[in-house]
């Protein structure tokens, strides 16, 4: 029988409790402005960024909305990883040591030394990886009805019923390898090797204990976990509007059933691990669990209204303020509110939107540290009548993927392309860390 060590029990302890997500982005619109959403008025999804948004003007508007995003952290370095080098190299050191008189003297010495450094910098290489490392493609897509006309918003209030289904799968790994040591077996001796080289005997209790080798050979390096998830959602939106004589307050609220489907699988690391088959085998499963819950977000938008000064909104959002949570037999998922700040001046001609996360947002991964996300966005669209052209930049400032440049076209309203491109890229290669394409459109009278 396997023996399950406390390192294991504690992956899965993690595996039991998930927080998560992280904001999101929905809507053409928006995606092509950075991201940048809760303040705008001309977005057929303001049920999603800012349920207040659905009062902000006389119209009804119908979008649609498919598309994924890929983003991605150290998976790239864990696959170009190699762990049988690492052990070869290893045992390498233990003869050399034990032919050379323990590493103390002549050309054994300096060899020993070059081996040891190598070995340390790749537990140092592996300690960063697996603090921060996720594989992640999510896809957003929704459709939304904001029904709010005239003499049906100056009266009773505004209302919207949307679809909103998101789908995220993850790979991810977590490891202990900060408590390991580089103590290493010759025959039937162990030995500790410090950082210049120098071997200390000890005991097999300690090589099985501490070991990075032996946690290697035994594939207990460190643990992947494998994570789909499906939420559909259907917000029922309100919202009202309070006229004052120069400005306008809208308050709105989704009240959301969501539908949780889950699947997720464990996967031990060492030296019979192939990353690189993982990561190719990485496909969305049928999810085998369900849960039901719902959600409740609150949403403020207050718009200026001066004679000769119009456009300027400022705008609030919590979401999921209830912490909806979902039981799958042996693993708990909670989603934590999420809240952000936007600003906005709606011009006929040219629309500028800005959109911060007040707090960071936890992210579906299972890396020794949490994975965050905390977004900065911003953007402009140029309204052509019958062609609107956005351009945006984002930044998450808890993720390592540098700038996110975005841009989008809309034609005649119902052909909308959106896509976002981050500058960072992938280890050893020019593929970028983040990339979105979304496709939808929209339409308003």
């Amino acid at each position: 029988m396997k023996k399950i060590s406390k390192y294991h029990l504690i992956f899965l302890g993690a595996l039991a409790q998930m927080n998560a997500l992280d904001f999101g982005a929905m809507g053409n619109t928006s995606i092509g402005m950075g991201g940048a959403g809760v303040a705008l008025q001309s977005s057929a999804f303001g049920a999603y960024y800012n349920p207040s948004l659905i009062s902000i003007d006389s119209k009804i508007r119908f979008g649609y909305t498919l598309g994924a995003r890929y983003s991605q952290r150290n998976i790239d370095r864990l696959t170009q990883f190699d762990f049988k080098s690492m052990i070869s190299n290893a045992n390498s050191l233990v003869q050399s040591a034990g032919a050379g008189g323990g590493g103390t003297g002549g050309t054994n010495a300096t060899a020993d030394k070059q081996k040891v450094e190598a070995l340390y910098k790749d537990i140092k290489n592996l300690g960063d990886i697996f603090s921060q490392n996720h594989l992640a493609i999510t896809s957003q897509n929704g459709i939304s009805l904001q029904i709010a006309p005239g003499s049906m918003r100056g009266s009773f209030g505004s209302l919207a019923i949307s679809y909103f289904a998101s789908f995220y799968a993850n790979i991810s790994g977590s490891s202990d390898i900060a408590n390991k040591q580089l103590v290493v077996k010759s025959n039937s001796d162990y030995y500790k090797v410090d950082a210049n080289g120098n071997p200390t005997k000890t005991n097999e209790d300690d090589y099985k204990k501490h070991s990075i080798i032996a946690a290697i050979d035994n594939n207990q390096l460190a643990n992947m976990a494998t994570t789909n998830l499906l939420l559909q959602e259907v917000p029922l939106t309100y919202a009202y509007t309070f006229f004052f004589e120069n400005s306008n307050l809208n308050l709105g609220v989704n009240l959301k059933y969501i539908n949780a489907l889950f699947y997720q699988q464990r996967v031990d690391i060492g030296k019979d691990t192939n990353i690189d088959k993982i990561v190719s085998d990485f496909k969305a499963n049928i999810p085998s669990k369900s849960a039901n819950n719902f959600g409740i977000d609150l949403g403020i938008s207050y718009e200026i209204d001066l004679p000769k000064f119009q456009g300027l909104t400022f705008g609030f959002v919590a979401k999921n303020l209830n912490y909806p949570s979902f039981d799958f037999d042996t693993t708990k998922l909670t989603i934590k509110p999420q809240y952000r700040l936007g600003i906005a001046y709606n011009n006929p001609l040219i629309t500028f939107a800005f959109d911060a996360d007040i707090l960071p947002n936890e992210m579906l991964s299972f890396s020794d540290e949490p994975q965050l996300s905390q977004m900065l966005a911003a953007g402009l669209k140029f309204d052509l009548r019958y062609l609107d052209m956005r351009v945006g930049v984002a930044k998450d400032i808890r993720q390592d993927n540098g700038f996110i440049f975005t841009t989008g076209i809309n034609i005649f309203g119902f052909f909308d392309l959106a896509f976002q491109i981050g500058t960072k890229g992938a280890y050893d290669s020019l593929m970028p860390r983040y990339m979105a394409l979304q496709l939808g459109g929209s339409f308003s009278f």
